[in-house]
């Protein structure tokens, strides 16, 4: 149900209500039945991901039934939800946040190798198997339900989105009762049937997808339900013959020819990527994509090499070794009259801007502009407005003479975490920690 896609930049007005104990940074995800927000608990810093479902299409009985589903279900390769969130605005599953988004992008972008790929379709299996083994056949699983977290070994896949997920035998009447999704539904979910085997169906078009960059079918709704009841799949024979063999079996017609469990097709998987090698040497899965005419709408030359690049509503900035060159446009697309020009000197190389746009709340410890990075450590902010060189010099927040320094600015501008190098423990009044998070602009850790 969720996708990655881009989506407004709008924020419930809960965002900021104090009565939660959620703060909602911003929408990173929305479906056909409502949105997901990525929030940080109030009280303990923890980040979470909150679910918003419509209420008109997604009523209480419904609401309640996900919840004891996700509850119920504890296992890693499954999106864990912690707590149901009520206030004035609106209800929320609160589960955990994913940094990794969906599966859909990674695939389309062609961001896996094939060997983490089928790594994370073990996965998928592996928490298919829990819910299996529960009782519960998903439904409706495809790669914008399949959620990726980022831990030791590398991405690891947890399923999401148990809305439409049913027990064996259970008649649902209503809008759910022809739920799915056509690109992934086995021939027997458009008769209206289910089973575990029907789950394996969807996850072979996963695998189909995931080593040929494409479904086997696509089209209309009424041409996939067409393609998967009469059409058989055949996979090009270079393709491995033991994934070739897995893909064909998971995507059989007949349920009672596909594999008997998740763990059986789990199994097969786990062997391919074993003896074929893929776990050893990761091959790239060839994506296809359509040249498109690219279509300058501006350029500008520059007589020294430009060492930093940042764009901020209607304001460019440009670094050029110590120099900071920033132009105000009339447009917002950056191409219209210059309204505006001016540039600052600073006393180290440029290494990149860290911009943060003004926030709504205005709140007076949030600090907006263009953060400066530079060698040497230094840090500056930049508000956005013409200044001279005094008062960028000004604007210095710390310089320190250490070596090797990562920086990151939080998105209202009101901390810095900094990844330190030596030379910070000769600093008197810092400790030897090689990690630090600190407030701004007073730095107090």
């Amino acid at each position: 149900m969720v996708t990655n896609q881009t989506v407004p930049n709008s924020l419930p007005s809960s965002s900021v209500q104090p009565s939660s104990q959620y703060q909602i940074l911003e929408l990173v995800g929305q479906g056909q039945y409502g949105r997901v927000y990525c929030g940080v608990h109030r009280q303990t810093g923890r980040l979470f991901a909150l679910k918003e479902l419509d209420s008109k299409r997604f009523p209480s009985k419904k609401f309640l039934r996900e919840f004891r589903f996700l509850a119920s279900l504890q296992q890693r390769n499954i999106v864990s939800c912690h707590a149901i969130e009520y206030n004035e605005n609106g209800r929320y599953l609160v589960m955990d946040y994913c940094e990794g988004g969906t599966m859909r992008p990674h695939l389309e972008l062609g961001q896996l190798t094939l060997g983490t790929g089928l790594k994370l379709i073990c996965d998928i299996l592996r928490g298919l198997h829990y819910v299996h083994k529960r009782g519960l056949v998903h439904c409706d699983l495809k790669p914008e339900n399949v959620l990726l977290h980022l831990g030791a070994g590398g991405w690891m896949a947890k399923l999401s989105d148990f809305g439409v997920a049913r027990s064996p035998g259970e008649v649902i009447s209503g809008s759910m009762g022809d739920t799915g999704s056509p690109a992934y539904m086995s021939p027997e979910r458009f008769y209206g049937e289910y089973s575990f085997a029907s789950d394996l169906y969807a996850v072979g078009i996963m695998l189909y997808e995931l080593v040929l960059g494409e479904r086997p079918f696509s089209g209309a709704p009424a041409e996939l339900m067409s393609a998967h009841i009469n059409q058989g799949v055949e996979v090009p024979k270079e393709v491995p013959y033991l994934l070739r063999c897995a893909i064909s079996r998971a995507l059989q017609k007949l349920p009672a020819k596909r594999y008997g469990s998740a763990k059986e097709m789990y199994n097969a998987v786990q062997l391919a990527l074993q003896v074929e090698g893929m776990d050893k040497h990761l091959k790239p899965v060839t994506m296809a994509f359509a040249k498109l005419p690219l279509k300058i709408i501006a350029q500008e030359s520059f007589p020294e090499k430009i060492t930093a690049l940042g764009v901020e509503g209607k304001q460019i900035y440009f670094g050029s070794k110590k120099q900071v060159i920033c132009k105000r446009y009339s447009g917002g697309i950056l191409t219209s009259d210059v309204l505006q020009q001016w540039q600052v000197q600073l006393s180290n190389q440029i290494k990149e801007f860290s911009l943060r746009p003004p926030q709504a709340d205005n709140a007076q410890n949030i600090l907006d502009g263009c953060f400066v990075v530079t060698e040497g450590f230094s840090l500056y902010r930049l508000p956005y407005k013409a200044m001279s060189l005094w008062q960028a010099s000004q604007n210095a927040l710390f310089s320190f003479p250490v070596g090797a320094m990562r920086s990151a600015i939080a998105p209202t501008g009101n901390w810095v975490a900094l990844a330190l190098g030596d030379g910070w423990s000769e600093i008197a009044h810092y400790d030897s920690a090689n990690f630090q998070i600190l407030e701004l602009p007073n730095l107090r850790s």
